[in-house]
């Protein structure tokens, strides 16, 4: 992350589908080795299961999660795989005062 951070391009860093309860610990981790912009994208949690096509496991809320994720220094959240319309509704609902930059990452 240090050597990309120091990138001319690289307006921002972050985390993108992993599990919500790791996200704390890397962006603090993250934010030791830049000054950069920080953004949390992860996953609803759980594993997923090719053979089923399904997530299965323990699942986070992430609108609960991310309160912690912005302790941490994200600037921007939202979230990647397993979350859904329901999921970032709340979370912008959780921070209503961050406004459009709370999406669902694309992948």
């Amino acid at each position: 992350m240090a050597s990309v951070a120091d990138h001319p391009g690289v307006v921002a860093v972050g985390i993108n589908c992993t599990e919500p309860m790791h996200v704390p610990g890397l962006l603090r981790r993250m934010a030791a080795v830049t000054d950069l912009p920080l953004v949390a994208y992860p996953n609803a949690g759980g594993s997923w299961d090719a053979a089923s096509g399904n997530w299965i496991g323990a699942r986070q809320p992430i609108a609960e999660a991310a309160r912690s994720w912005v302790a941490a220094g994200a600037k921007v959240v939202g979230g990647c795989c397993g979350t859904d319309a329901l999921e970032i509704t709340a979370l912008a609902r959780a921070f209503p005062a961050r406004g459009p930059a709370m999406t669902r990452h694309p992948g």
